[in-house]
C-alpha cells in the first residue's frame, strides 16, 4: 500500500483496541480501486487469511475521521476511514468546494 495512505490511515485510527487491531491489518492491506469522480478515495482490501478482524462494533463502518488544512490554515474537506466486518475498507477524501481533492492530503495536514 502507498505510504501516503498508510500514513493517513495511521493518523485516523482511534487510541484503543480497535485501533490496534486495525493497525495489525495495515501490512496485509492493498489499494483495490479509486474513485471514479477523480477525488482520493481508496478503496481498501485485506488479505483476510494473513490476519482477523478488529473487534468493530455492529453497524458502526467509520473508525476515524479528520478534517483537511489548505495552504491558507482553513478547513477545504475531510478524510474517513471505513471498516467493514473488522477490516479496513475504505479511505473517503472529500472536499467542501466544487473541485474534488484529486490527491491525498499529507498526513501533516490533517487532524483527526
Amino acid at each position: 500500500m502507498p505510504d501516503g495512505v498508510v500514513a493517513v490511515v495511521r493518523k485516523l485510527l482511534p487510541d484503543n483496541d480497535l485501533g490496534a487491531a486495525l493497525a495489525k491489518q495495515l501490512p496485509y492491506a492493498r489499494v483495490a480501486s479509486g474513485c471514479r469522480c477523480g477525488c482520493a478515495t481508496v478503496d481498501l482490501v485485506v488479505d483476510r487469511s494473513a490476519v482477523g478482524p478488529a473487534p468493530q462494533e455492529p453497524g458502526n463502518p467509520v473508525v476515524g475521521e479528520g478534517s483537511i488544512r489548505g495552504v491558507d490554515g482553513q478547513t477545504v474537506g475531510g478524510v474517513i476511514l471505513f471498516a467493514g466486518g473488522g477490516y479496513l475498507s475504505c479511505l473517503e477524501v472529500y472536499s467542501f468546494g466544487d473541485e474534488p481533492i484529486a490527491e491525498l492530503p499529507d498526513p501533516a495536514v490533517v487532524d483527526p
